[in-house]
């Protein structure tokens, strides 16, 4: 009788082990955020850590949001100088959406947005006006291309 019930405390030792660490795992598993989630919390921790940026190449980034609905990234943006102007933005248009795709192309901490279709806004306002919006283009890069 001694023996079973020794048996019988190891057994329940052994099990109330065995739940605690299917808890644990199960509790590990359910913290993972999704990639929409992470998502969002990058753009919201970049917004208010970094921003506004410093003005480079005439540029400024204001904020950066993620929309889950629309799986859209996107960055607000102030141009200044040269690039305060819409007749100098409309005649570069082109090379600049080719600029900016190619960045997030050749940008490895974008690579699994990319590759889950994720698309790129850029709204871009005039410095000396902000009521203007100079650029409003939105890139989507599926397959990573």
């Amino acid at each position: 009788m001694q023996n079973f019930s020794y048996l019988c405390k190891n057994n329940c030792k052994m099990m109330r082990k065995n739940l605690f660490i299917a808890s644990l795992l199960c509790l590990f598993c359910s913290c993972h955020e999704s990639l929409e989630e992470r998502a969002e919390r990058e753009a919201r921790e970049f917004t208010e850590k970094h921003c506004p940026t410093p003005v480079v190449n005439f540029t400024r980034t204001d904020s950066v949001h993620f929309d889950r609905t629309t799986r859209t990234y996107t960055y607000f943006e102030t141009f200044f100088d040269d690039m305060d102007d819409s007749t100098v933005v409309a005649s570069i248009h082109d090379e600049l959406l080719e600029t900016l795709a190619a960045a997030l192309r050749n940008n490895p901490k974008a690579k699994t947005e990319r590759e889950a279709g994720f698309s790129f806004a850029y709204i871009a306002h005039s410095a000396s006006r902000p009521e203007v919006i100079l650029l409003n283009d939105t890139i989507c890069l599926k397959n990573g291309r």
